[in-house]
């Protein structure tokens, strides 16, 4: 295992990060994913909703997995990949009375509710920590230090269905985790078109 992360030593990437992930869901999950492979310090990961079949064109799972909490089953996923990891997946929304928020580096919100977003945003600024909010609505990209400005909450329940597939999920799962590893400022505010079709 002392060569698990050789190929990315000479990229200089800051791994010694504690990461709150908040949804994991399509972006979520891979974000999530993707920072425990590439041995990022700790994660913890906050989701209270199960697998349904919509879900499963952007979750690497068999169809088996429906009906299993999508936390429990990341950290399982996780733990399999990478034994020694510090990953929690915790079966219910963000609860900031959970961990020491404090403790942490940066929230990344994959929520899909604005309410929530703003929420956890007031939470990450009161710890003093970062936030990104890592998103997409079908064709606009956002991985932002501030809330998207798409997305207004004026959807039923404040919640917005998204119309999505597995790549631009992973494709933002990316990008938000070269942001964290490589401690850049930088937003992404682009579409998909645009970045396809020059």
């Amino acid at each position: 295992m002392s060569t698990l992360y050789d190929r990315q030593t000479t990229l200089d990437l800051d791994t010694d990060k504690r990461i709150i992930v908040c949804g994991v869901g399509g972006i979520g999950w891979n974000c999530a994913k993707m920072l425990a492979m590439a041995g990022v310090k700790e994660v913890v990961c906050f989701d209270a909703d199960t697998v349904e079949i919509h879900n499963l064109p952007r979750l690497d799972i068999p169809m088996t997995c429906l009906g299993k909490n999508k936390a429990d089953l990341l950290e399982r996923m996780v733990k399999q990949m990478r034994p020694d990891a510090s990953f929690t997946g915790f079966p219910f929304w963000f609860n900031p009375d959970v961990i020491k928020v404090g403790d942490y580096d940066i929230l990344v919100d994959c929520t899909d509710k604005f309410d929530t977003q703003v929420e956890n945003k007031g939470i990450a600024d009161g710890a003093g920590i970062g936030y990104i909010k890592a998103g997409y609505d079908g064709l606009s990209i956002t991985i932002s230090n501030t809330l998207p400005e798409w997305d207004t909450g004026n959807h039923q329940d404040g919640y917005r269905v998204i119309p999505s597939y597995v790549s631009p999920a992973v494709i933002v799962a990316a990008l938000t985790v070269q942001k964290i590893l490589s401690n850049s400022q930088a937003e992404i505010f682009t579409t998909i078109d645009k970045m396809f079709n020059h």
